[in-house]
């Protein structure tokens, strides 16, 4: 395959297909109580995939080192130098591998793209503060501010009391805190054990 340049309309299909052939290779893993060997095959699936594309890309975020992996770590550099776009790259070839190994729902392939340099770095952090919201909130909330009024500004902007929002929080003894604001705002909560990508 020719490099492929990014902004053609095929793009994001050839993206598609490597999320694709990462879960297939972690298929045969579900239910196995197995999730070093799913989330294996899916990250050489997924390296090999991204190969064919022939693009110049980096990896920003990537297995990390809590997942010891030998491809597609935090750093790595492949593909074709003389590509004419260069990207940034975010993967997680396999998002959830309890779930996986447990035969439950929620277990993924992801992958995001960026122009180089414009991703955001998060470096070796295990955990970090995250919060998704609807479009219409985008550049209106401020992360300083503390969960109350994030999720008072959200119902404001997609028109919808705050009792009718629904909070996706990963059941963590971390999150004991939160929760409690949470409800104290007057919004539900939908607790997970993993994947916070889904709740996303």
């Amino acid at each position: 395959m020719d490099s492929v340049v990014t902004h053609d309309l095929i793009f994001p299909y050839l993206l598609r297909k490597v999320t694709e052939k990462a879960a297939l290779a972690s298929y045969n893993w579900i239910g196995r109580g197995n999730k070093i060997g799913g989330d294996s095959d899916a990250v050489v699936a997924m390296r090999a995939s991204l190969e064919e594309l022939k693009i110049n890309g980096t990896i920003v975020i990537g297995e990390g080192e809590k997942d010891e992996a030998p491809q597609l770590y935090n750093g790595e550099v492949f593909g074709n130098k003389d590509a004419s776009d260069q990207l940034d790259i975010a993967v997680d070839p396999l998002e959830g591998t309890t779930f996986l190994a447990d035969g439950q729902t929620n277990a993924m392939a992801v992958i995001a793209t960026a122009p180089k340099g414009t991703m955001f770095d998060p470096a070796p952090a295990f955990y970090m503060e995250k919060f998704a919201a609807p479009a219409e909130t985008r550049g209106k909330i401020d992360m300083d501010w503390p969960i109350d009024k994030k999720l008072l500004t959200v119902a404001k902007l997609i028109e919808k009391d705050i009792e009718n929002l629904t909070v996706f929080v990963l059941d963590k003894p971390r999150h004991r805190s939160l929760i409690e604001e949470i409800n104290h705002a007057g919004a539900r909560v939908a607790l997970y054990p993993a994947g916070d990508i889904a709740g996303a």
